[in-house]
């Protein structure tokens, strides 16, 4: 029986296959018991695959922000990701959705730092720790078939990071609180939320990332 060890680098491989040939794969957990460490353990393992073809780690992300979100999936904290050089849109670029499953765009908000923020950061010291703040737009695709994963399952698939568009910086002391958001399409409105729903403050989720 394969070690433990080779199962969890098997499952990244199947990840990285699955994205690099757009064919998805089966939900791991439904048949083999994956902890939140091991998937972590799958994360890094999946994106040093990517690295080791050029790419780059330059940010982090955050997944399940939202309450219900956690509460639906059963998780009492987000997860976290690795956003990529290579996962990056030009703000008025096009993105090709033939080499995607099913993706789906989220309204996010990014932050720049000037300084690394201290394990113990509060959503006020972390506003003394930015440089910048935009707002982005997240492209999230899970490499599972139909879209059915758990929380570990999402967390090994890099927390279903796909790609990402920022848009203009702004400064860091821009009020991004319990602020209205609307997600437009050639115009017409598609989706509507609050930046509230981001732990009730968009600061806090860095904070978590801390």
């Amino acid at each position: 029986m394969p070690s433990l060890d080779t199962q969890l680098t098997a499952l990244a491989r199947a990840l990285d296959r699955a994205a690099q040939h757009r064919e998805p794969i089966a939900q791991w957990s439904q048949a083999e018991p994956l902890s939140l460490a091991q998937a972590y353990q799958v994360q890094s393992a999946l994106v040093a695959q990517r690295c080791a073809r050029g790419d780059a780690i330059v940010g982090l992300k955050q997944a399940f922000t939202n309450r219900a979100m956690m509460q639906r999936m059963g998780v009492a904290e987000p997860v976290t990701g690795l956003l990529c050089r290579d996962m990056q849109l030009a703000d008025g670029g096009t993105l090709d959705m033939a080499r995607l499953f099913k993706p789906r765009v989220e309204v996010e908000v990014m932050f720049k730092l000037a300084r690394a923020l201290p394990a113990d950061a509060t959503p006020q010291v972390a506003l003394d720790h930015l440089e910048a703040l935009a707002v982005a737009i997240e492209i999230v695709d899970s490499r599972y078939r139909d879209f059915r994963f758990n929380a570990n399952d999402a967390v090994a698939d890099n927390a279903s990071a796909c790609g990402f568009l920022i848009g203009a910086w702004l400064p860091p002391t821009t009020d991004v609180a319990g602020r209205a958001v609307t997600l437009e399409i050639d115009g017409a409105v598609v989706a509507s939320g609050n930046t509230a729903a981001i732990l009730d403050h968009p600061l806090q989720a860095l904070c978590n990332l801390a």
